[in-house]
C-alpha cells in the first residue's frame, strides 16, 4: 500500500477527517493511486458537505460569528432538539410541545441544562383552547387538520404571550417545527421578531401545500433574509427535495460578515 494511503487510514482511525483529506493532495505518480486518491477525496468531500448542511454545524457557525442567544424557543420540541442545547448550553431554553407523552423526555433534558422551562401547549396566532389531532405513534400532531384517530383539548398560546412572561433580556433564537402552521406561529411572534432574533424554521417544498415561499415572504416583512439552508429531506421514491430547515437573520445583522465571496 502507498505510504500516503497508510497515513490516510491512520488519520481516519483517529477521526481526523480533515488531516486525512489534506494527505490526498500529495502528487501520486501511479495512475491507479491517482484514481484511488480522487475517489477518497470525493468521499471525504461528501462527508464534509453532509456535516455542513446539518443544523448542528449551521448553529455552530452562527456561534462562531458572534450569535449567543440568551433565550431559545423550541416550538414543537417533541423529545428535544439536541443541536440547540449542544451549541447554546448557557441560554435559557423553553421547550414548547403539545403532546403530553413527550414531556418526560423534555423534563429529563431540562433537568440537565443550566436553565430551562417545559410548556405543554400548542402554538399559533391566538391564545385559548383548541383540539389537537394525533397520529397513533404520537410523532405528529396538528391543531390545523385531522391527521389521526385521536384528538384532545389543549391550550394554545402565542410565542409572544410566553415571551411576555420571561424576565430574560438579550438575543433570541426562535426554532419552529409545527408541520403546517408556521406562518400562524410567526404571526403570534411579532414582538419576538422585532428583537435581536434568529429564526430556524421547517419549510416544505414538495407537498400539496408548500410553505417555503410564504415563510420567506412573511419574514422579509420583518427585515429577515435566508442565512442558511440545512437538513434537506428527500422523498425516497424519486429523491425529490421535500423540505428543508431555513435559518433567517436580519438583513442589517453583523452576522453576515463580509458580503464578498473571497
Amino acid at each position: 500500500m502507498n505510504e500516503i494511503f497508510d497515513k490516510f487510514l491512520t488519520a481516519i482511525s483517529k477521526s481526523d477527517l480533515q488531516a486525512a483529506y489534506y494527505l490526498l493532495d500529495h502528487e501520486f505518480g501511479n495512475p491507479v493511486d491517482v484514481k484511488i486518491a480522487a475517489e477518497l477525496k470525493a468521499i471525504c468531500t461528501s462527508h464534509f458537505l453532509r456535516q455542513r448542511t446539518g443544523k448542528l454545524n449551521s448553529l455552530s457557525n452562527l456561534s462562531k460569528s458572534g450569535f449567543i442567544p440568551a433565550l431559545v424557543f423550541d416550538v414543537g420540541a417533541q423529545i428535544g432538539t439536541p443541536e440547540l442545547y449542544s451549541v447554546f448550553p448557557e441560554a435559557h431554553h423553553i421547550f414548547i410541545e403539545p403532546v403530553a407523552e413527550c414531556l418526560p423526555a423534555l423534563n429529563q433534558i431540562a433537568s440537565q441544562l443550566r436553565s430551562a422551562t417545559v410548556i405543554n401547549c400548542a402554538v399559533s396566532n391566538i391564545n385559548g383552547m383548541t383540539s389537537l389531532s394525533l397520529t397513533p405513534s404520537r410523532q405528529y400532531s396538528s391543531i390545523d387538520m385531522e391527521i389521526g384517530g385521536e384528538s384532545r383539548e389543549i391550550e394554545v398560546r402565542t410565542v409572544d404571550s410566553i415571551y411576555e412572561e420571561c424576565t430574560i433580556e438579550g438575543p433570541i433564537l426562535l426554532k419552529i417545527d409545527v408541520d403546517g402552521i408556521e406562518v400562524k406561529v410567526l404571526k403570534g411572534s411579532k414582538t419576538v421578531l422585532q428583537r435581536d432574533c434568529v429564526v430556524v424554521i421547517e419549510a416544505s417544498m414538495g407537498d400539496e401545500n408548500p410553505r417555503f415561499a410564504r415563510i420567506v415572504e412573511y419574514l422579509a416583512s420583518y427585515d429577515f433574509d435566508v442565512f442558511d439552508i440545512v437538513d434537506p429531506l428527500y422523498r425516497l421514491s424519486d429523491w425529490h427535495l421535500w423540505q428543508v430547515d431555513l435559518v433567517f437573520v436580519k438583513k442589517s445583522s453583523s452576522l453576515w460578515g463580509s458580503r464578498n465571496y473571497a
